[in-house]
């Protein structure tokens, strides 16, 4: 039996550059539907969100792939608080149920130094593999 090899590499904000393709192609893809059907999930206003994000202190990113190909991200800032750090996931619909999420987390927490995190989440999304 052979397993697909998961990698994670964590990046920090002055990497963006070379990793926001990543960020918006997953987004893109995972929120397709939505985009197509409601202005918040537009690619433009996510981008707006991603800018508002990075510019929040402690910024950073893993982005993980099976076999070389984009599984998905996890990223997050610390908040206001200067004591909850705030993350947000996406995952590929191929890549759901496999446990990859909670390797991308464990990753980029094992970065962090605030004394919580924050997910943020929608609460009506459903579960599709």
């Amino acid at each position: 039996m052979s397993v697909d090899p998961l990698t994670t590499e964590y990046h920090t904000v002055d990497r963006l550059p070379e990793i926001r393709n990543v960020i918006l192609d997953v987004y893109s893809e995972v929120y397709a539907q939505d985009i197509a059907n409601d202005p918040f999930f537009a690619l433009e206003r996510f981008e707006e969100r991603l800018e508002g994000h990075t510019s929040a202190p402690g910024w950073g990113c893993v982005i993980a792939r099976m076999s070389g190909e984009r599984a998905g991200f996890t990223y997050g800032f610390t908040a206001r608080d200067g004591t909850t750090f705030t993350l947000c996931e996406n995952l590929r619909y191929g890549h759901r149920g496999r446990g990859i999420s909670q390797v991308m987390h464990d990753e980029l927490m094992s970065h962090r130094s605030e004394d919580r995190a924050q997910l943020l989440v929608r609460r009506s999304r459903p579960f599709s593999t």
